[in-house]
């Protein structure tokens, strides 16, 4: 079975981003400070329509229980240093959470950084959590919609009862000793559309509120 942990899944993301698509800039300026960054084309696999028209975004389970989690969308320049050089970087993060349940939330991130290949932009999916000694299921997506892992991206999947096409994943943790809250999906059009909560309970997207 593999395995992989949050720091883990990054350090892949950073090397990976090595051999991808770069953004463009503006190019370096004359003080030595890199030129900043800005996001285009991973942009397009958030559901910005959707986050900002709603405040509320709905998962159901199998016996049909809803659980609402509050929207919370951040858009702001971050700044960043790559070796001794610094620059400003866009950002977007956008947060699931859940008022009756602070052990975890749902958390995505488009961002661009400056790597030893250049600069690259990715998107990152994260189900953040207090609990599996720090296991947390992260999904990264690159400017060319790939996957850390070819098995990551599944044509088509049901959960519960609800089909989806083109749907990431994560890599699975140790089962033995995870339970809860290992499992996320995500789709370019709608964000995360499933996850496991406690216990290996599904939660599958039912709908966006206003």
């Amino acid at each position: 079975m593999k395995k992989i942990t949050l720091l883990a899944a990054l350090a892949i993301l950073m090397l990976a981003a090595c051999e991808k698509d770069t953004v463009s800039t503006d190019g370096n300026s004359s003080n030595g400070e890199l030129a900043n960054l800005t996001i285009g084309i991973v942009r397009d696999y958030l559901p910005l329509d959707l986050v900002r028209q709603n405040s509320t975004v709905v998962f159901k389970n199998a016996d049909g229980e809803e659980k609402k989690l509050q929207i919370h969308l951040l858009e702001e320049e971050k700044e960043k240093a790559y070796g001794n050089r610094t620059y400003e970087s866009e950002h977007i993060e956008i947060r699931y959470l859940d008022e009756s349940d602070r052990t975890y939330q749902l958390k995505t991130i488009a961002s661009a950084n400056y790597t030893e290949g250049g600069p690259n932009e990715f998107v990152n999916i994260s189900l953040l959590t207090t609990v599996n000694e720090g296991y947390m299921p992260t999904i990264p997506i690159f400017a060319d919609k790939s996957p850390v892992f070819s098995e990551l991206l599944l044509p088509m999947i049901d959960i519960l009862g609800e089909t989806f096409e083109n749907v990431y994943t994560n890599l699975p943790g140790n089962l033995e000793t995870v339970t809860s809250f290992s499992r996320l999906y995500y789709t370019i059009e709608l964000g995360v559309v499933g996850f496991e909560g406690w216990e290996g309970e599904m939660w599958v997207l039912d709908r966006f509120e206003e």
